[in-house]
């Protein structure tokens, strides 16, 4: 998503609503955005929210690049933050590789034990892990 589609998204939004909106952004990896991306976000919000409705944020990540930096910025601003996991080790790294063609999930439980407030988490059901339900228990 560019700059502009987001001002423009948000601006038309916020224009119409009179109660409450929340923004959900999910999709892909939306921290590879980049944090510029996500303050921008914000500064939007602020400048749009004309009838001053409550605004909810929250951010779906496979958790890789949730760096301090992001923490920082999603708790100060009061981001809802869920985390993508899908199950123990063995299941997770089924799916879940990064570029090097490695599993992630020692990175992703690392970003969730990090964090102030632990995130949700969702789990995709693959045919690697369905039917499995005794193996997805994390301890």
């Amino acid at each position: 998503m560019t700059l502009n589609v987001l001002q423009k998204t948000i601006e038309s939004l916020l224009k119409y609503e009179k109660r409450k909106i929340d923004f959900i952004w999910h999709g892909g990896e939306p921290l590879i955005l980049g944090l510029e991306f996500f303050k921008k976000i914000i500064v939007f919000q602020k400048r749009y929210n004309i009838n001053k409705i409550e605004v909810i944020n929250s951010v779906q990540t496979n958790a890789t690049l949730l760096s301090k930096k992001f923490k920082d910025f999603f708790y100060k601003n009061n981001f809802s933050v869920g985390t993508s996991i899908q199950g123990p080790k063995t299941i997770h790294n089924l799916t879940r590789i990064n570029l090097a063609g490695n599993g992630s999930f020692e990175r992703v439980v690392e970003s969730i034990k990090s964090m102030k407030d632990k995130p949700s988490a969702i789990a995709v059901l693959t045919r690697d892990i369905f039917g499995k339900r005794k193996r997805l228990i994390i301890h």
